[in-house]
């Protein structure tokens, strides 16, 4: 694998993680 591909990769994770943190303030806010 490239490093190119190895980068993006781990820059959907980090973006799928906030997504979740979003979600999860959101659910306890909503809470």
């Amino acid at each position: 694998m490239d490093n190119i591909a190895v980068e993006k990769i781990i820059e959907n994770i980090e973006r799928v993680i906030i997504g979740k943190r979003k979600v999860i303030e959101l659910v306890v806010i909503a809470l």
